[in-house]
């Protein structure tokens, strides 16, 4: 190879080493809200809440459940910390008007950026809860529907991983969502 062809080539590489390694972040929605606060303490608290309607209530009688932002943003964080190669990090869980609108970074291979999820919470016939995604945006690139089902799935399975146990045995009759807090009613089932 000839000398000046050798010197082009380092450089080159130099470059395309770098920019292969960096992130390019494409932007996307802001929080609609203050930072949620995500701790071990709201885990706690979702799981006593769940010890107490468990063993304090008997087949057919009223239980009601209330979620807070920050016990809601905690177990969404705590789920995807245990998932290796979990596309979303830091979340942030808004509740408002009836939905649950979720916020967090999202990073797949070299794009990283925003990302907000609108969810519906609804019953199905067997008055178990069903969270379907209504809307999704990470800025400036759609997202495609391979990574609306895996984030559909992984809604799921944080529902079914953390909470899912106690639904087992309740047959949920009304969910409320708004300002900044969920209220599931439902009884279980005899």
């Amino acid at each position: 190879m000839n000398k000046p062809y050798r010197i082009l080539i380092l450089p080159l590489l130099l470059v395309a080493g770098v920019s292969l390694a960096c992130m390019i972040h494409v932007g996307g929605p802001e929080q609609s809200g203050p930072l949620i606060p995500v701790s071990s303490e709201a885990l706690e608290e979702v799981q006593g809440s769940l010890d107490a309607a468990r063993y304090s209530v008997q087949p057919g009688e009223l239980v009601t459940l209330t979620f807070t932002e920050s016990q809601l943003s905690s177990v969404l964080a705590s789920e995807l910390e245990a998932q290796p190669g979990s596309l979303i990090q830091d979340p942030q869980v808004y509740l408002e008007d009836g939905y649950v609108e979720i916020y967090g970074q999202a990073s797949k291979g070299f794009l990283a950026g925003s990302v907000h999820l609108t969810v519906d919470v609804s019953i199905d016939e067997n008055g178990n809860p069903d969270l379907n995604i209504l809307f999704a945006d990470m800025g400036p690139v759609p997202l495609p529907e391979w990574l609306l089902e895996k984030l559909s799935t992984l809604l799921d399975e944080s529902l079914t991983g953390t909470i899912g146990p106690i639904f087992t045995g309740i047959r949920i009759e009304g969910i409320v969502i708004d300002d900044g807090v969920m209220v599931i009613l439902g009884r279980f089932r005899e």
